[in-house]
């Protein structure tokens, strides 16, 4: 179970593999920690997806792709 401390969290898909984590740290830490599991050469756009969810107060969720770019950004460092 994952206990939420904000009404938001990150959604990882890794090609078949999904993940849930409370902040968009921990989910571009695992991305960084998996990285060289993957196969890489026949990675697609589509095999790679990082969501954040926001859930308002009326219980009301809004889901938002994050940008290759920043997440790309956090994994070169």
């Amino acid at each position: 179970m994952l206990e939420l401390s904000d009404s938001n969290f990150y959604y990882l898909e890794l090609n078949d593999k999904k993940f849930v984590f409370s902040n968009y740290e921990k989910a571009v830490g695992q991305l960084k920690d998996r990285m060289d599991d993957l196969d890489t050469e026949d990675l697609g756009e589509d095999d790679i997806g990082l969501f954040e969810v926001d859930i308002d107060s009326k219980g009301e969720w809004t889901i938002k792709e994050t940008s290759w770019f920043k997440f790309t950004m956090e994994l070169m460092k």
